[in-house]
Parts: C-alpha cells; sequence; structure tokens
C-alpha cells in the first residue's frame, strides 16, 4: 500500500511539474534626457544641424515636479553642445549604451 502510494505522489509531481522560459526584450535605442531650463535653447548632437528647443518642437513630460525631454540616440560616443544665443550652456562629451539614458541638466 504504501509502494502505490509512493508511485502516486511521484507521479502526481511529475505532472505538476511546470517548464519555466525567460524571454528578455532589449531597447537598442539609447535616450538623451534634458531637464531644466532647456526651452529656447539649441541642440547640436555630434555636429549635426542644430535643433531648436521650444515649447512646439519638444514634447516634454513631468517627473518629481521637473520637466523633462527625451530624445532617441544611436548608442555609442556623442558630443553634445547646447546654447542659447551665442552663450554655450552644455558642452560634453557622452557615451551612452542600448536601452539607457544619458540625463543633462541644462542650467
Amino acid at each position: 500500500m504504501k509502494k502505490i502510494l509512493n508511485v502516486c505522489f511521484v507521479f502526481l509531481l511529475s505532472a505538476c511539474a511546470a517548464e519555466y522560459n525567460s524571454n528578455q526584450q532589449v531597447d537598442e535605442t539609447a535616450y538623451l534626457q534634458l531637464q531644466g531650463n532647456f526651452i529656447n535653447t539649441e541642440l547640436v548632437l555630434d555636429d549635426a544641424e542644430p535643433i531648436n528647443l521650444n515649447k512646439n518642437t519638444v514634447d516634454t513630460y513631468k517627473f518629481e515636479g521637473k520637466t523633462i525631454a527625451k530624445f532617441p540616440i544611436s548608442t555609442g560616443s556623442h558630443k553634445i553642445k547646447i546654447t542659447r544665443g551665442e552663450e554655450v550652456l552644455v558642452l560634453r562629451s557622452i557615451y551612452v549604451s542600448a536601452g539607457n539614458s544619458f540625463e543633462v541638466t541644462v542650467p
């Protein structure tokens, strides 16, 4: 009787065995994230054409009371220059990997 119960128990355990599969989706895009006083500035990324950052051209959102703008960029090294008029506010070389954001605070 004990052997029959053990066989039934083993059978039930094997019938209940589950398989676990995991799939990870990795965002291949990197992002440049601006916060601070970036409205009415000009962004130059890697010596490309300047992007005018004003309320009509930039999609923004609020996070923890701060206004944020997020731009998709390619992974790797980049040179960032943010100006307001003739004044250079930010001049920085960055490296960003896939799925990550690099945050820049504009004074």
